[in-house]
């Protein structure tokens, strides 16, 4: 039969969802075209407007800077053409301290006149002229240092021009200025009526002069600013770490490249719009730098705003249908959700379902179905539950045996021998220790019953083998009220005697001890025989560990023992074996403590 369309398999739905979902395809198409022809014209308004906001604020930014280079350079040049400054500059005088004090003063009126001047410096390095104004310290350690620097401007006689030394830290011992940012204007005076140069003027100028047009500008946030010269070191900028400093990005160098312009670059991994010009009265660009998303801003409110609304007017009109939908959507949930719980593992669940429609008959035949299965699983653990005692009491039946076949042994190894008040005595207890095996029926004995038990088992082998082995049983007190299953420690102290006592040299020692360990029971069988070797031992704790039946020689007894401390106690509990060929083998015994 072939598939219908998604269109036939629509006119096949309820009538609900067809009228739910045809008014929220037209409602939304047509909020969705209008929102975005409005937004794609907003935006590139908006975008248009931002940049030339942007160029204006820049241009503003560009005159004033540009009018406070051209005061500077108008005051270098008052320095370079007044008469007092070029007569003390002339051969003739500057012989005495006193012309020095002419100089000096002359100076500092030009210094006075503009705060963004913090020093002035005239120089003639043939002459040994060094005129600096006042807030050079003549008395600092490195004054005779800093006075060959700046001489070192006058090399260049005869050049008559004019030279811009980017922003750097101030590079003499200041008395106002310490550790301020400066930038050089150094100039040649020179008498052109005798073409004879004089000297050279150094003129010290605060970064911060061009900095407080950048900081107070009203732009948006995250705005860069920088005024860079030709050769891209920084001379201000809003960033100040980067000030005195070459800017490596190659967007900025495109800038300061072009002089003037705009484009929109990746920089800092977002797209940014650098508008940028040229000053006139000094080769520097300044460059503005601005977040597009920052641009954009008022666009995506307006973006958001219609969003609200495409979502109220898609909500108002789709409220009627969703009721209609949740009212037959919600019964499913519920049953669903109970049946989640069913296939987790939980059965004491019912779904409360109160409609009389389908969904209603579903509910009702599934908790009947959870009824039966509730049944079915009470007679499933009774029945498991039975047939885990009958599997204890195998398992202890086979041990019993176990020990009467190796007791008798060693009473027919006595007769043997004549030995009939150790017959006797051994006959004696063995029925001691049978009375407590039987133990009245009881599975399940106290620790005290337990070390009796074995105490009587290891003086019946100590009859046989006399002075082979000594043993010592030291149990605190605060356990031996503790119960615990009967016959465990005997087929490990029997292990002790039989493979590891027999299978050393000389005498040996069994010692039985135990302790209560948290909320746990320790009993601790140690000897001093023979050993296990390391890969039996490996086998024995790994079968024990991961619940494999262990099919070794001679291990049918702790296999018992460890199988019943498991069926009982649960995977936690058992047998922990450790061991060292030719040094003995120690056995832990854990079980919870319980009184009952």
């Amino acid at each position: 039969m072939p598939r219908d369309n998604w269109f036939v398999r629509l006119l096949g739905t309820r009538i609900f969802f067809r009228i739910f979902l045809m008014t929220a395809v037209m409602v939304t198409f047509a909020l969705t075209v209008g929102a975005y022809f409005s937004l794609s014209l907003f935006s590139e308004k908006m975008e248009q407007k931002g940049t030339e906001n942007i160029r204006n604020i820049l241009e503003q930014t560009n005159k004033l800077i540009d009018s406070r280079m051209d005061m500077l350079l108008r005051i270098s040049n008052l320095i370079l053409n007044d008469p007092a400054i070029g007569e003390l500059a002339s051969e003739r005088l500057l012989q005495d301290e006193r012309d020095k004090e002419r100089m000096s003063g002359a100076i500092g009126k030009y210094i006075d006149s503009d705060p963004g001047i913090v020093s002035v410096f005239l120089l003639n390095k043939e002459r040994g002229l060094f005129i600096p104004s006042d807030d050079f310290r003549s008395d600092a350690d490195n004054a005779e240092e800093t006075k060959r620097r700046y001489l070192s401007f006058s090399n260049n006689r005869y050049s008559k021009g004019l030279t811009w030394i980017p922003t750097h830290r101030i590079d003499y011992s200041s008395e106002r200025h310490a550790d301020e940012n400066v930038l050089k204007l150094t100039r040649e005076v020179f008498d052109s009526a005798v073409s004879a140069y004089r000297g050279t003027v150094v003129v010290n100028i605060a970064e911060e002069s061009v900095y407080k047009y950048l900081k107070n500008v009203d732009v948006p946030t995250g705005t860069i600013f920088h005024v860079i010269d030709k050769n891209g070191i920084v001379i201000s900028g809003t960033e100040r770490s980067g000030v005195g400093k070459f800017e490596y990005s190659y967007t900025y160098m495109q800038a300061v490249l072009q002089k003037e312009g705009s484009f929109v670059r990746d920089y800092r991994g977002i797209p940014y719009l650098f508008v940028f010009n040229k000053l006139e009265s000094v080769d520097w660009v300044i460059i503005g730098a601005i977040p597009v998303s920052e641009l954009v801003s008022d666009r995506d409110r307006i973006m958001r705003g219609l969003a609200v609304i495409l979502l109220l007017v898609l909500g108002a009109s789709l409220v009627g249908s969703l009721g209609i939908a949740y009212s037959i959507s919600l019964p499913i949930k519920r049953l669903a959700a109970v049946m989640r719980k069913v296939r987790s593992g939980f059965f004491d669940v019912k779904a409360e379902i109160r409609s009389r429609d389908e969904v209603g008959m579903l509910g009702e035949s599934f908790n009947e179905m959870i009824v039966r299965t509730n049944e079915l699983l009470h007679r499933l653990q009774e029945s498991h539950h039975k047939e885990k005692n009958a599997e204890i009491r195998a398992l202890q039946a086979q041990i019993n045996p176990h020990f009467l076949y190796n007791t008798l042994a060693s009473v027919v190894w006595l007769a043997e021998n004549r030995d009939f008040d150790k017959i006797t005595d051994l006959v004696s207890k063995l029925g001691r220790y049978y009375r407590q095996s039987l133990s009245r029926g009881m599975d399940i004995v106290t620790v005290r019953h337990e070390l009796e038990h074995i105490g009587n088992y290891l003086a019946i082998e100590q009859i046989r083998y006399g002075t082979k082995f000594a043993y010592d049983i030291s149990v605190e007190p605060a356990v031996y009220a503790h119960k615990c299953l009967k016959l465990l420690l005997q087929p490990l102290v029997e292990n002790a005697v039989h493979h590891g006592i027999m299978n050393k040299e000389g005498n040996g020692w069994i010692r039985v001890d135990g302790w209560k360990d948290a909320d746990d029971i320790v009993l601790r069988v140690i000897d001093n025989g023979g050993g296990i070797a390391q890969e039996r031992l490996d086998e024995i704790n790994g079968c024990f560990r991961s619940g494999r039946s262990l099919e070794l020689p001679h291990s049918y007894g702790i296999k018992n023992v460890n199988e019943r401390l498991q069926l009982v106690y649960g995977p936690a509990y058992g047998l922990f074996y450790s061991s060292e060929q030719g040094v003995g083998t120690t056995v832990l015994i854990r079980f919870p403590a319980r009184y009952e």
